[in-house]
């Protein structure tokens, strides 16, 4: 925990938002399990986390520091004690909502692998669809009507 802490202070966003990332996540797995988070003094974190949150520093560029505000805040409101901010994705007529840390971190692998197919493999995979525990894969309406009207018309 205390390399993950170290890794906060490095110059690189990536490596700063990835720590963040895990320490909430640890966080998280340890408050829904019911076990103390006495890895790292928690006080010291949430200070540390509050920094990053509100860092203006001249030498990082806006899109930066924007992106880093906007994860160290969410990061921030996880160690405070509330969950995570749900965020909704939308595909085709359904809905994702992404409302823990290890969802997100499910999310974003899938997409970085996945890429733009994302929303098609959310909407017909059903490994995908058990993980995300979105249900049965739904039958496309507009297909039902096209099947029905195609098998109507007799030669």
């Amino acid at each position: 925990m205390i390399k993950l802490v170290k890794c906060l202070e490095s110059t690189n966003l990536e490596l700063r938002l990835a720590a963040g990332e895990c320490i909430a996540l640890l966080y998280e797995n340890y408050i829904e399990n019911d076990l103390d988070f006495h890895l790292f003094n928690i006080h010291e974190l949430r200070e540390k986390f509050n920094q990053l949150a509100t860092d203006s520093q001249k030498s990082k560029s806006k899109k930066e520091l924007r992106t880093q505000r906007s994860n160290f805040r969410q990061i921030l409101h996880t160690i405070e004690g509330e969950s995570y901010g749900p965020e909704t994705i939308k595909f085709g007529c359904e809905k994702l909502e992404i409302d823990s840390w290890k969802m997100k971190r499910y999310y974003d692998t899938f997409c970085s692998v996945l890429g733009s197919g994302m929303n098609i493999h959310l909407s017909q995979n059903q490994l995908l669809r058990d993980i995300f525990e979105l249900g049965t894969v739904l039958l496309d309406p507009v297909l039902n009507t096209k099947n029905t009207k195609l098998n109507t018309v007799s030669f």
